[in-house]
């Protein structure tokens, strides 16, 4: 499967918006890894143009 852009848009770090290129394998981890250390920041995932829904610890629980 190819790798397809992932997109954090935080409105409250700097830069606003975080763009890796990561095959859909990875994004779960990812969004553990930045739900962790943007902790109580406001923010959406985007993965491959979609919202991916994630728990209040930034935990995936599934897409748009």
């Amino acid at each position: 499967m190819p790798n397809k852009v992932l997109q954090f848009v935080n409105v409250d770090a700097k830069p606003m918006v975080t763009t890796l290129v990561v095959p859909k394998e990875a994004v779960p981890v990812i969004m553990k890894w930045y739900g962790f250390y943007y902790a109580g920041d406001n923010y959406n995932v985007m993965y491959d143009g979609k919202i991916v829904r994630k728990d209040q610890n930034g935990v995936m629980t599934g897409e748009n």
